[in-house]
């Protein structure tokens, strides 16, 4: 999976992030503070168990099925 990560730092959690995805095998761009962020993470509070746990979480979860959802979706495509 291609995953864009935004920091405004390129160190602690910033690279560990990086790094940790890339070792689960997903191309990583990285980006500056200002591009968009799916996953935001506190870089002064996050230890490694924590981010382990969050990234662990993150890509557990599947697309939603709710038909509000999809109807969001759908409306994005069409604008």
């Amino acid at each position: 999976m291609r995953i864009s990560v935004a920091a405004d730092s390129r160190d602690g959690v910033a690279e560990r992030v990086v790094a940790e995805l890339r070792r689960r095998g997903h191309e990583v761009i990285t980006h500056g503070a200002l591009d968009a962020n799916v996953l935001a993470l506190s870089l002064r509070l996050t230890s490694d168990v924590v981010l382990d746990e969050i990234l662990d979480a993150w890509f557990a979860g599947r697309p939603s099925d709710d038909p509000s959802d999809l109807a969001n979706i759908s409306h994005l495509e069409q604008i």
